[in-house]
């Protein structure tokens, strides 16, 4: 466990990207939004966003856990895949992907 609060992490997150930005333009960090779901979700939608992450600011970050200070919402329906394998080519021959129906993990060679 990392235990400095996502506060003070999203602080130093925070002058690490300021000066990656003068090397890459492309790093940016977001903004905190301080609002209900109710708010965000038109937006989120609107933009088709996946969802809202919502984090406790005073939580620390649990390395390899999932836990109560973080809820995920998916708001516009999205598939996961999990890429299992492939054979180079141009730029591949084959692709073994798969994806979790409950907790069986379904799978395809195309």
């Amino acid at each position: 466990m990392i235990k400095t609060p996502l506060e003070a992490r999203r602080e130093l997150l925070s002058e690490i990207t300021t000066d990656l930005k003068k090397h890459t333009p492309l790093i940016c960090l977001s903004d905190n939004i301080d609002a209900t779901p109710a708010e965000l979700i038109p937006l989120v939608k609107e933009f088709g966003f996946e969802g809202i992450v919502a984090k406790r600011k005073d939580s620390c970050y649990e390395i390899g856990k999932r836990s109560g200070s973080r809820l995920k919402y998916k708001v516009n329906k999205a598939q996961a895949f999990v890429i299992g394998g492939y054979t180079r080519g141009n730029p591949l021959d084959a692709l073994i992907v798969g994806c979790y129906e409950g907790t069986k993990l379904n799978s395809s060679a195309r």
